[in-house]
């Protein structure tokens, strides 16, 4: 069943973290999802734990390789200035 959701954010669910998750907080979960579906844990299974195991790998790769931190720094800081801005713009008219 396709799902409606962008790929990034289907990759923050794989590995069970909240969208915008820090990459820490990513790699964290990569760990231990890794360590859970190793396919080598599941002799009596090894095919599906394989194909989660690769997804999980898919999903962390994707996010730790991803600039998004950076884009959203750079969004915080434009609308501060905006905000900056704003502020000044109240100021001199108050004092008008």
């Amino acid at each position: 069943m396709p799902s409606c959701q962008p790929a990034r954010a289907q990759d923050y669910d794989i590995l069970e973290v909240a969208l915008g998750a820090s990459k820490l907080e990513v790699k964290k979960a990569y760990r231990r999802l890794a360590m859970m579906w190793h396919p080598d844990k599941h002799p009596d299974n090894p095919d599906e734990a394989k194909a989660k195991f690769q997804q999980i790998q898919k999903a962390y790769e994707s996010l730790m390789s991803s600039s998004e931190d950076d884009i959203i720094e750079q969004l915080a800081d434009k609308a501060g200035e905006g905000a900056k801005a704003g502020e000044a713009a109240k100021t001199e008219a108050a004092a008008a």
